[in-house]
């Protein structure tokens, strides 16, 4: 493999504990901000070894400027800008042009009990997400946007409650490295750090060197969003083609899974304009 995307996010990222941690503005972002960093070049430096080629970086937290240029390998093409105007958000500049994309300091969606920071895509708002009848979190509706172009997902990374939902996800078909181990939703035992590496070492190779992998493309797609407020739904349900179902969600569909998924965005991200 030759050419990999990889999208980068805090939660599961080593050293991430709390969500304060997560966020401008307080103190522990700077530690979270340099892990992430970290680990984002560790992964760079394993897929070098292993004779990828060309590798893009997209910053997938928040405002999706976490990662800085500068410190990052310096062959890697890295996706910037602001996010808001990152129409596929996550997975911006995902192209047919990959042979596989990994999903790095990943987390499990809403709900899970005991999960590191568990949420999907706004927490503040966002109480499920299902994809075509099954709950999904962000890496599923990422997930799916690589499959538009038969991209498989080889690698994911997270807590280790992340990681057993992502096997069950993938039918088993993917290399994993757990980061930690969730003792709650805000509290973590972390592994060793030369462990990490140990662990990006082996897993890295054996992402690479698959071939079986699990490519779970559909004809069609409806995507059903349950906000934690009927005024969410409300507010949402005057966007076009957007059809609220009950007082609390909404419903849109399509056979076009990247319209539909920038669509999505748009459901989640307007509700940052609600009083």
């Amino acid at each position: 493999m030759k050419n990999v995307y990889v999208s980068v996010d805090i939660e599961g990222i080593w050293g991430v504990a709390s969500k304060y941690s997560t966020g401008e503005g307080h103190p522990e972002y700077v530690h979270a901000r340099e892990n992430m960093i970290n680990e984002t070049n560790l992964v760079i430096e394993e897929l070098y070894k292993n004779g990828v080629e060309n590798i893009v970086v997209n910053d997938s937290h928040g405002s999706m400027d976490n990662l800085i240029p500068q410190k990052l390998n310096p062959n890697v093409s890295i996706v910037t800008g602001n996010s808001i105007y990152k129409s596929m958000g996550m997975m911006e500049g995902i192209s047919k042009d990959f042979d596989c994309c990994m999903f790095i300091g990943y987390h499990t969606r809403e709900g899970t009990a005991d999960s590191m920071l568990n949420h999907t895509t706004a927490s503040k708002y966002v109480h499920k997400v299902e994809l075509n009848g099954a709950e999904a979190g962000e890496t599923m509706l990422n997930t799916h946007a690589a499959w538009y172009y038969n991209v498989p997902v080889a690698l994911v990374a997270g807590d280790d409650k992340y990681i057993e939902q992502s096997l069950k996800e993938f039918n088993g078909k993917i290399a994993t490295v757990a980061t930690k181990k969730s003792i709650n939703r805000e509290t973590a035992i972390n592994i060793p750090y030369n462990k990490l590496k140990q662990e990006y070492e082996a897993k890295i190779k054996q992402a690479l060197s698959m071939k079986d992998f699990f490519i779970g493309k559909k004809d069609h797609y409806e995507i059903k969003i349950t906000y934690h407020t009927e005024n969410a739904a409300y507010f949402v349900s005057n966007l076009p083609t957007v059809n609220r179902i009950s007082s609390k969600t909404i419903s849109i569909s399509g056979k076009d899974y990247l319209e539909l998924r920038k669509l999505y965005r748009m459901c989640v991200s307007v509700c940052y304009l609600l009083q």
